[in-house]
């Protein structure tokens, strides 16, 4: 017998909350990552954790290389999800691609979100002169996979030094090396790939549900000019600046990013 998608992506309900809030991690993570924003908010909302195709415990045996060469299918299990917990209208917030993949989930299916959080995401990552600053050129993607490739170890522990941020360095740089580490190799390095050279900027006019874009004030991998450019296309937006550094504000500075999110929901 088939696993439903809850079981294939290990969904975690908690809370009792008339409203749903939906957690969604981010690339070379899983749902552990948001510990602190669940304790906080699943007193006043029903809280929605899962993870990714590929992530965490996920069930590897259903990750198929074709249906997430896309972030389509990454925005599928995002509806069927949806679906079948019922049919309120869910508050996401998408950490870093996550938020894009909510993006072209409510797009396709607006009478689902209640209301979009983008937290450090951006609609391209590769630079596109002289215009568009992503953060990355074609040299350093190369140089970033091609490490993941010959050595997964080492990138894990460089990587999580240099985008955790310095609050909480130690501990919250750990915490996010050993989530690399736990990933599968292979399908991390599919998943980086599929992240960083996705270019979603011509669908960011489309969105019509209600969207936060929240940014930290230093991201050593989406810079301020890719938040600006989120806010200036999606048409219901709002831009709010977190005074912290990373990229990872929920796993740094979680205790700010729940005092923003409750006066901004």
């Amino acid at each position: 017998m088939a696993a439903s998608i809850l079981d294939r992506h290990s969904v975690t309900v908690t809370g009792q909350g008339e409203r749903t809030l939906l957690l969604l991690h981010g690339f070379g993570c899983d749902q552990r990552v948001w510990a602190p924003l669940v304790r906080a908010f699943e007193a006043d909302w029903r809280v929605v954790r899962y993870d990714q195709a590929g992530c965490g415990r996920a069930l590897k045996s259903a990750y198929r290389r074709d249906r997430y060469a896309t972030l389509q299918g990454y925005a599928g299990d995002l509806l069927a999800i949806c679906e079948a917990l019922g049919d309120r209208a869910v508050t996401v917030v998408g950490h870093s691609i996550s938020g894009i993949i909510a993006m072209l989930a409510a797009i396709e299916a607006p009478q689902r979100f209640q209301q979009l959080v983008m937290l450090c995401a951006s609609s391209r990552y590769l630079d596109d002169p002289p215009d568009y600053q992503g953060g990355f050129d074609e040299a350093q993607l190369g140089e970033l996979l091609t490490m993941m490739e010959q050595n997964y170890f080492a990138w894990a522990g460089s990587m999580a030094a240099e985008v955790i941020g310095p609050q909480s360095r130690n501990a919250a740089e750990r915490h996010l090396r050993n989530q690399f580490l736990a990933s599968d190799a292979r399908i991390a390095r599919q998943f980086a790939e599929v992240t960083f050279y996705s270019d979603t900027r011509a669908a960011l006019p489309q969105l019509t549900t209600p969207t936060l874009v929240m940014h930290t004030e230093e991201d050593a991998v989406v810079p301020q000019q890719a938040a600006e450019y989120l806010h200036a296309n999606i048409p219901d937006s709002r831009l709010e600046w977190l005074p912290c550094r990373g990229h990872y504000p929920h796993m740094s500075a979680p205790g700010l990013l729940v005092e923003r999110l409750r006066t901004l929901l």
